[in-house]
């Protein structure tokens, strides 16, 4: 009943501002468990790590073993070295992103500041988490079309 219970107010959050390209990167992973890519019998890859630059909304994915903390870093050095470091690394708090070897990277590139999301709070990761459903679904409509999923 409306009377007893009135209707919740939306709290509207500070939007997130980027002051230009590769300053802001939003870092997230997909689970692909349940379609895994497998290249051979001892490779496997279940999951993709899905970053994306929040002024150009450009992305970059790369598929994973698994989600260790070692293989997420080595990944986001690969970017770095490629791309150069971001000022700003934007994250869950999933521990793949909370770990000793993610903060080594802190070490290579000094001038970077880490940022973590609310717990349970996805909102806080908006643009990563609509490109992750935009790339789960586009992958899933390709592994049906080309009947690659196993």
């Amino acid at each position: 009943c409306q009377i007893r219970k009135p209707l919740k107010q939306h709290v509207i959050g500070k939007p997130i501002i980027s002051l230009g390209v590769m300053t802001r990167l939003q870092i997230d992973l997909i689970d692909m468990r349940t379609r895994p890519d497998i290249l051979k019998p001892d490779i496997i890859y279940n999951w993709i790590l899905n970053c994306i630059d929040h002024f150009s909304k450009f992305s970059w994915s790369y598929p994973l073993k698994n989600k260790s903390a070692a293989e997420v870093a080595l990944k986001l050095r690969e970017l770095f070295f490629v791309f150069g470091p971001q000022r700003l690394l934007h994250s869950d708090n999933g521990r793949e992103f909370v770990a000793s070897v993610i903060h080594e990277l802190k070490e290579l590139f000094p001038h970077m500041m880490f940022v973590r999301g609310w717990p349970r709070h996805p909102q806080s990761q908006g643009c990563v988490e609509r490109a992750n459903g935009v790339l789960y679904s586009a992958l899933g409509k390709w592994m049906t079309t080309y009947n690659s999923s196993p």
